[in-house]
C-alpha cells in the first residue's frame, strides 16, 4: 500500500520528498515505502511529543528478554488483569506470536504461517538498507 502513495501522496509525505531534494516519480518501490515509513515514524513522534499520549517502542530491544512487553506495553494496553490472572500462559502466547513468521500475502495466499528458527536471518537487499539509510537515518 505505501507505493500508492507515490500517486498521492500526505502533504507531509511531499514536504519529506522535498527536504531530501528528491522527486517522488524518481524514486523506486523501496524508496517510496521507506520515506512512507519515515513519514509514519515522525508524525507518531511529533503527535506523541505535543499531546504525551501514546507510547513509542524501540524494536532494536529484545521485548522478550527485557520483559518490556510484560512489564509495560500489554498493561499499556490494558492487559493488566489477564496478565495477573496468568502470567505463564500471557507470556507463552506472546512468545508464540512473535515466533511465527506470516508469510500470508493475501487472502488467496497459499504461504503458510511458520516458525522462526533460531539464529534465522532476514536477508535485506542492498536497494532497501540504501532506502532506509536515506530516509531513516536520523532515526537510527
Amino acid at each position: 500500500t505505501c507505493v500508492l502513495k507515490k500517486r498521492q501522496p500526505s502533504s507531509v509525505m511531499a514536504y519529506q520528498a522535498t527536504e531530501h531534494n528528491v522527486d517522488l516519480e524518481d524514486l523506486t518501490t523501496h524508496e517510496v515505502c521507506a520515506l512512507h515509513l519515515s513519514t509514519l515514524v515522525n508524525v507518531a513522534s511529533k503527535e506523541h511529543d505535543s499531546t504525551g499520549t501514546g507510547m513509542l517502542i524501540s524494536y532494536e530491544d529484545d521485548l522478550l528478554k527485557e520483559d518490556a512487553l510484560i512489564e509495560t506495553i500489554l498493561p499499556y494496553l490494558g492487559l493488566q488483569k489477564e496478565i495477573d490472572a496468568n502470567p505463564s500462559m500471557v507470556r507463552a502466547r506472546v512468545e508464540d506470536v512473535l515466533s511465527t513468521k506470516t508469510n500470508l500475502r493475501g487472502i488467496h495466499s497459499q504461504d503458510v504461517d511458520s516458525q522462526w528458527r533460531n539464529q534465522e536471518s532476514v536477508h535485506v537487499s542492498r536497494e532497501v538498507r540504501a532506502a532506509s539509510q536515506l530516509f531513516m537515518q536520523s532515526m537510527m
